[in-house]
């Protein structure tokens, strides 16, 4: 089978793939395709690194075995647990958790 023709108007798909348009325009889907992937890839790690994923619970429970073992008082106990509670419902700054 000929694919070629005597036309000058006639383009083979063959030569679209050479001409340097089709190449640019091709590289420049391949980039944003990659650059969206990562941008999805990264956004949903920066969404499970952002949460709190329970931090005040820990820190209330390490505060409270530090009590038991002596190493602060029951002054100093009271003190940090009413700092966690207010960092707990404390109203967060605008754009720190943008999700």
């Amino acid at each position: 089978m000929n694919t070629t023709t005597n036309s000058s108007a006639g383009i083979v798909i063959g030569d679209w793939l050479l001409h340097p348009a089709f190449q640019a325009l091709l590289g420049v889907l391949i980039l944003l395709i990659v650059s969206f992937a990562a941008y999805c890839a990264l956004a949903k790690l920066r969404g499970s690194t952002n949460q709190d994923h329970g931090l005040h619970e820990a820190l209330q429970k390490n505060f409270e075995e530090m009590r038991s073992e002596g190493d602060i008082s029951e002054t100093e106990f009271r003190r940090i647990s009413s700092v966690i509670e207010d960092a707990r419902v404390a109203p967060k700054p605008p754009g720190s958790n943008t999700n």
